[in-house]
């Protein structure tokens, strides 16, 4: 036990506890900066999407023609990745506090939001710690370490790109720091300092440029994944150009229509460029006390292409474009510019595609901050103290910037015969929708988290089998967003965006807890935790845990833990404005097209706004809503973990995990799918045209929906899909980690090493005591829960050479064409580091060494097609080189 007493001690994440041996404490994946830059990670993002807990997405990508700032999560376990509520149950630290969530949805860190140059290692937390660190833990904690032993300046310069062009990544990094002061030789220094700047620039990467991103059309199917808003336009059903139509941008489908391949026009990944800066110093008051300052600063940019947007908008015939309808094919319009709007006249809606105006180029940009004074030092009896005071903030801005035309002039133009929407422009056509070019902000997000707290540590008492260590601490949080829409929006249908939307709240937490470590015997230690917090919003949380390790043998040890965790609705989810947006898939109207087959009598035109339509889909928060706040209950879960670390020899260690999430009163919103599925019982979800009202006036009207400007039928206007509490979801699995040191010797260094999850079950409710959905190895109703994942790597390391060999595996799933399935996604890099001198390191990367093109998948979510973005790297094989100097 002396020898013990004099092992330094360390904090770990998931326990505010010191302890001297934390290997076997908890289930952790440790990830090392050293590593990342091996394998030719340049952000944090790209680093924890190859955790194999995490079912994360590729959010860079989600932003071609999404509104998601750009931002970046991880999602450990899946807990949103099935029902699309994001990735809130995962809580990311930086140095073991908070940071602010993104404002645009209020529901996870931004992870482009750190600098990776700065980063000493990353520790992930496979399990809750609500009762540790409070709300958002459900899932599992990230908590990033910054470096603090830099004494020397390193300075990176780096670039990826690919032979097949497109993507090119190019990276510049500063990192550095001093200390001085020291009263003496070998006295510790009374202040050091350090900083980093880290500058990422990556080029478009447009999906044309890619086999497996080209086109819509798959598999011989020319209309689940293309559009039928195509230029050159339809009216009232009928296709004048078809079915000749006008490759390659439009084919011929199979509905008499001509089909836009919309994917062929649009970024497989956008433009993007991150910009980050840290410093923190401290200062040694005295031989006890010691205060620090620091300060993080981000910028992330994203620049988005769409495509051309589609457009609805009344014609009258005898315009030079459209002199008369054929036969079965005639309506009519209002006379939208006469003195007297009732008056019908011969005509119909066009539909078509907004070709002359150009790609849709919208621009998002995300500044985020976080300030902090600290002051820790030493108290009576071997206690520490430990305090914080700071203010972490972000704000985010989109803007439009090419190809978001003013609709009012368009219709004019349309109206007057000035514009075709059949084919090419005129001199004067095109001038006018020149001049319909709007350019400017159109929504804009702000988030603060104002933090004060102390924690203190120590030991309680001695017992014969070691110290019952304890940690006490408090916090005190105030969280404020506000979300706006520019008047701008009003004028671009396409945004769906409801300039009466703007928003705010705020709130005020505030939190106790403690942790005691009880030495049970030897071999057997007790920790127990748990913690208070109180909102002044929706009201209090009780968090508890425990968790017991047992020494079983020498080279074994048995863990586990049980506890319970909550997520409160975040500020976005109680305000969040009202927005449009679209299905994920195509429905059929189940009055007016039942069955997929048009109801006797109704004309081409209303059966293009009821058959196979991915119809307006409307969310909003219960504010917004006229709702109590306290109607959105906060998420409860319990959870368990069993565990064993085994080291057969000392070169040799071996885990495996068995862990149990039940998460209850899930936050989210009824997936469409299931509106369509079961429109009996959701009929009321289903909000048609003649519900809303019509002429100007605040709040959605008729006329911001293209399908009710057909009068023939009652349409469907919208699907009503708010913020709700869903049901519950239950999700089990194992995690695998082997490391095994092959060799040391005159060879080298050789090692091994993988880390896998399985995912046993993964089952959720879209409402609640509703009929339980299978998430695993389907698609679901937003996203699959991949069965297996893991990274596997062989390294071997020699005097001045590293070499690295690295797999990454994720299985395969039922499509969302429930008749498919998508194939395992693998990829192979390659690390190679050679030291050349003391100053000099050069590092050689490449990514998917064998250039495999994502798995085909045939989803409908996002605007690109042929795979899904959100879990797979369109860019193909990428090679890098960096340079580095170190002195």
């Amino acid at each position: 036990m002396a020898s013990q007493s004099r092992l330094e001690r360390v904090e770990i994440t998931g326990s505010l506890l010191r302890v001297t041996d934390p290997d076997s404490a908890a289930p952790i994946t440790v990830i090392r900066a050293s590593d990342l830059r091996q394998r030719g990670v340049s952000t944090l993002a790209h680093a924890l999407a190859t955790v194999a807990a995490s079912q994360s997405r590729l959010d860079l990508s989600d932003n071609v023609g999404n509104v998601s700032g750009g931002k970046a999560e991880i999602d450990l376990r899946g807990l949103g990745a099935a029902i699309g509520s994001g990735a809130s149950r995962t809580l990311v630290l930086l140095d073991g506090r908070r940071l602010v969530n993104h404002p645009f949805d209020g529901a996870a860190v931004d992870l482009y939001g750190i600098p990776l140059a700065a980063v000493d290692r990353i520790e992930v937390l496979r399990d809750g710690a609500s009762a540790i660190y409070g709300a958002d833990a459900i899932g599992g904690v990230v908590n990033v370490v910054l470096r603090r032993d830099l004494s020397r300046q390193e300075v990176a310069v780096e670039a990826q790109g690919s032979t097949r062009g497109g993507g090119l990544v190019r990276r510049f990094s500063l990192a550095g720091g001093g200390q001085g002061g020291a009263d003496a030789p070998g006295a510790e220094p009374a202040w050091q300092w350090m900083h980093a700047l880290d500058l990422r620039d990556q080029q478009r990467l447009a999906a044309n440029r890619r086999a497996a991103s080209r086109t819509g059309v798959l598999l011989g199917d020319t209309d689940r994944l293309t559009s039928s808003t195509s230029f050159p336009g339809s009216i009232n059903g009928y296709d004048p150009a078809y079915p000749d139509c006008a490759p390659p941008a439009s084919v011929a489908g199979t509905q008499s229509f001509c089909q836009f391949d919309t994917a062929a026009f649009v970024d497989a990944i956008p433009a993007n460029q991150q910009r980050l800066a840290l410093f923190r110093a401290e200062r040694r008051l005295d031989a006890q006390w010691m205060l620090s300052a620091e300060h993080l600063w981000s910028r992330q940019h994203v620049l988005a292409n769409s495509g051309a947007a589609p457009a609805a908008h009344y014609l009258r015939s005898g315009t030079p474009f459209l002199s008369s309808l054929p036969a079965g094919f005639e309506g009519t319009v209002p006379d939208l510019y006469g003195p007297d709007p009732t008056v019908e006249l011969p005509g119909g809606v066009v539909y078509w595609r907004e070709l002359a105006a150009g790609p849709r180029i919208r621009s998002s940009t995300t500044y985020g901050a976080r300030s902090l004074l600290g002051l820790r030092g030493e108290l009576a009896g071997g206690w520490t103290i430990e305090s914080g005071l700071g203010r972490a903030s972000s704000r985010s801005s989109e803007r439009v910037r090419r190809g978001y035309v003013d609709d009012g002039v368009i219709q004019q133009g349309v109206w007057d015969g000035l514009i075709n929407p059949f084919g090419p422009q005129t001199v004067a056509g095109q001038q006018a929708i020149d001049a319909a070019q709007r350019d400017g902000e159109v929504q804009r997000g702000r988030a603060s988290t104002d933090l004060v707290d102390v924690r203190v540590r120590g030991d309680l008492a001695q017992t014969r089998h070691g110290p019952i260590a304890a940690a006490f601490g408090a916090e005190h949080r105030r969280e404020r967003l506000s979300f706006a829409v520019a008047d701008l929006a009003a004028a671009l249908p396409s945004l769906g965006l409801d300039p009466g939307a703007d928003t705010q709240g705020a709130r005020r937490v505030n939190a106790v807890h403690a942790e005691v470590q009880w030495p049970l015997s030897e071999r057997l230690d007790l920790t127990t935790a748990v913690r208070v917090d109180r909102y002044s919003d929706i009201g209090s949380a009780f968090s508890p845990k425990a968790a017991l390790r047992w020494r079983a043998l020498p080279n074994w040890t048995l863990r586990g833990s049980v506890g319970t965790g909550f997520r409160p609705a975040t500020l976005y989810d109680l305000h969040r404005p009202s927005a449009l947006g679209f299905s994920a898939d195509s429905h059929d109207d189940p009055v007016y097209c039942p069955g997929g087959t048009a109801a006797a009598g109704m004309s081409p035109g209303d059966a293009q706004n009821a058959c196979g339509v991915q119809f307006q889909t409307r969310s909003v928060g219960p504010a917004a809503n006229g709702q109590p706040l306290d109607s959105l209950a906060p998420e409860r879960s319990r959870q368990f973990t069993l565990g064993s670390l085994w080291a057969p020899l000392p070169t040799l260690s071996v885990s495996l995990d068995y862990w149990h999430i039940l998460l209850r009163n899930v936050i989210g919103a009824l997936p469409d799918g299931a509106v369509f599925d079961d429109p009996t019982r959701y009929g009321a979800r289903i909000v048609r045209c003649s519900q809303l009202p019509a002429g100007a006036g605040s709040g959605l009207r008729r006329e911001d929906f293209p399908a009710c400007l057909s009068s023939g039928i009652d349409a469907i206007a919208y699907v009503d899909l708010p913020t709700q509490n869903l049901g519950s979801l239950r999700t089990q699995g194992l995690d695998l980690g082997v490391q095994w040191l092959i060799s040391r010797g005159p060879s080298g260094r050789w090692s091994a090493r993988i880390e896998g999850t399985r995912v046993l079950g993964h089952r959720y409710q879209r409402e609640p005591g509703g009929a339980f959905q299978d998430a695993v190895g389907v698609y679901g109703d937003d996203a699959p829960v991949f069965r297996w994942q893991h990274l596997a790597s062989l390294n071997w390391a020699h005097e001045a050479w590293a070499v690295s060999w690295s797999q990454r595996y994720r299985s395969g799933y039922r499509d969302q064409v429930e008749t498919r399935h998508v194939g395992a996604d693998i990829t192979h890099d390659l690390g190679v580091q050679w030291r050349w001198s003391e100053t000099w390191l050069t590092t050689f990367t490449v990514r998917n060494v064998f250039d495999r093109d994502p798995p085909l998948s045939l989803q409908s979510r996002s605007f690109q097609a042929g795979y899904d973005p959100r879990f797979a790297d369109p860019a193909g094989r990428m090679f890098g080189l960096q340079v580095s100097a170190s002195f």
